[in-house]
């Protein structure tokens, strides 16, 4: 069943009429789609280039999953439409940030009814796990968007603790 995320109040834009969110993890890792329904043509979806890592992908239309075990920190997982990843591991909120090894794979596809790009994480489980799903969607105008299942009061924060709003255990 899909996971519908919703864009924070402080910016709304008419260029997106929904994202959603296909997760599913299994003995091999986690498997994401983000589908995103949408006017492509006035958001920024660069074509799909060579794998490789590159950090600060939240600068433009970026994909979105953050891991949350316990108290022992959090990891954050990016995918950038264009191939590029980033992987992260925080000892605690924003602080003692290290590289995690690349262990994804990306594919994107322009739909008849939008965008998608699937994303594969391999040897990461969820269960036990506290999950945050979100997109940042940038505009061809520079504006951006922000999309998440739930959003902390105040200014978007995708590592704020109220966006781990999910339970690995029912996926």
């Amino acid at each position: 069943m899909p996971i519908a995320l919703t864009a924070h109040p402080d910016h709304p834009t008419d260029a997106v009429r929904g994202i959603s969110v296909d997760l599913r993890g299994d003995e091999e890792g986690v498997a994401l789609a983000y589908h995103l329904d949408g006017d492509l043509d006035r958001i920024k979806l660069p074509e799909m280039g060579t794998l490789r890592r590159e950090d600060r992908l939240w600068r433009s239309t970026c994909f979105e999953m953050f891991l949350r075990h316990g108290n022992v920190g959090y990891r954050e997982y990016n995918f950038a439409p264009d191939g590029r990843w980033s992987a992260y591991r925080f000892g605690s909120y924003r602080h003692a940030r290290s590289n995690l090894p690349n262990r994804c794979s990306i594919v994107t596809a322009r739909v008849e009814d939008g965008y998608t790009l699937s994303a594969r994480v391999m040897g990461q489980g969820l269960a036990g796990h506290d999950i945050g799903l979100s997109v940042i969607v940038e505009e061809q105008d520079g504006t951006k968007s922000f999309w998440a299942v739930k959003h902390p009061p105040g200014k978007a924060d995708f590592h704020n603790e109220a966006c781990f709003a999910l339970s690995g255990d029912d996926y």
